[in-house]
């Protein structure tokens, strides 16, 4: 069960020993910055190497220790091998310092990219097969007949994007719903998903606080109570769930390139290659 944005906002007031999620790191070397839903941020750098900041990472999540050219942030931090293969470091919370074993996974495919969800964890290969497996009561049933060319997790949510723009999307019961599309993107939250639209539009399903809209954009990120998109300038535009986050002042110093949300951060990764992070606003002051 997710725990609550309430409880994980409680924490945040509590301090912790690095910097906070929302906190900008230093370097203009870095290649991809992603965020969990709730309180942590992590960048790759150019060379491969990961790291994370906020409560979360206080709490026990580690990247891997070894070069990745790809990364995705859940419960842990899991990414692709310069070898193309899947490694996840340590989670936080329930499986603080835990590291996940990814055995299952390692048929011998050369893997792309990587979704980590609350209990799946999943990799798209080359190829376009869909593996996952996972680390509750109940998996993520994904068809090994199927191709794709994109996936993305959130909590309670997997999408796999097939390469005539369909969405095919499963929750933690297994539960599948296809959508017609066709999108250029899909972005998972916790219990929805959106699509970007041929047209740069932004389409959802399920419970998402997202608002339709009709862009154009060209990139958005689900957090826990935070969500942004960018659209073709560079401009970062976002939308929040409400309850204990009730605003958000996106960084200003775009253009970005890349973009991630959590709950207590918005963060863009900028065409200089440096990282630009704010803080949502939560009354926590």
């Amino acid at each position: 069960m997710p725990i609550s944005p309430a409880i994980l906002l409680a924490w945040g007031c509590a301090g912790s020993a690095g910097p906070e999620a929302w906190e900008s790191p230093e370097g203009t070397d870095w290649a991809q910055v992603a965020a969990s839903a709730h309180n942590a941020t992590c960048g790759l750098r150019g060379d491969g190497a990961a790291e994370c900041w906020g409560y979360d990472a206080d709490q026990g999540m580690t990247p891997p220790d070894v070069p990745l050219v790809r990364m995705d942030v859940g419960y842990s931090v899991c990414g692709v091998t310069k070898d193309a293969a899947l490694v996840c470091g340590g989670g936080w919370g329930t499986a603080a310092g835990v590291t996940v074993n990814l055995s299952a996974l390692a048929d011998g495919a050369p893997y792309a990219d990587v979704a980590v969800g609350g209990t799946f964890y999943c990799g798209l290969s080359e190829a376009g097969a869909l593996r996952c497996i996972s680390t509750g009561q109940t998996a993520v049933v994904v068809p090994t007949g199927e191709v794709y060319t994109g996936i993305s997790a959130g909590l309670s949510t997997l999408c796999g994007l097939h390469d005539d723009g369909s969405a095919t999307c499963w929750d933690t019961d297994g539960v599948r719903a296809d959508h017609p599309g066709p999108f250029t993107r899909v972005e998972a939250g916790d219990e929805g998903a959106c699509g970007l639209t041929e047209g740069g539009g932004i389409a959802c399903w399920g419970a998402t606080f997202v608002d339709a809209d009709p862009g154009p954009f060209v990139a958005l990120s689900i957090g826990g109570d935070a969500a942004c998109a960018l659209d073709g300038g560079g401009a970062m535009a976002c939308w929040v769930r409400g309850g204990g986050v009730y605003g958000v002042n996106p960084p200003e110093d775009g253009p970005f390139t890349g973009v991630a949300a959590g709950t207590t951060q918005v963060c863009g990764l900028g065409a200089d290659g440096a990282i630009s992070c704010a803080e949502t606003q939560s009354g926590r002051k």
